[in-house]
């Protein structure tokens, strides 16, 4: 590429504003009140959420990973061959 036609920059009606410009810092659209509000619904969300506890199947499934039994997994012999395959990414 010679020097006639190496790219520039950037171009067009806003291509300079933003160069080493610092950003404005932009005001909160929301009262303290709202935010306040606001806060204290996703909190109750989250504590709902947290006293939900852990559905049965997941305990089941997490104890299953833990021990090593769960399919596909060390020890399950459905897939023993599985681990011993020759890796065929470098072909």
């Amino acid at each position: 590429m010679n020097d006639h036609n190496k790219p520039t920059g950037p171009k067009g009606p806003m291509a300079g504003s933003m160069q080493g410009a610092t950003p404005l810092k932009k005001k909160h659209s929301l009262n303290r009140e709202t935010q306040i509000k606001i806060g204290t619904q996703l909190q109750k969300m989250y504590n709902t959420y947290l006293n939900e506890g852990t559905p049965d199947r997941f305990r089941h499934l997490m104890h299953q990973l833990e021990s090593g039994t769960a399919p596909g997994f060390q020890g399950d012999e459905s897939y023993a061959g599985a681990k011993d395959a020759p890796d065929s990414k470098g072909s």
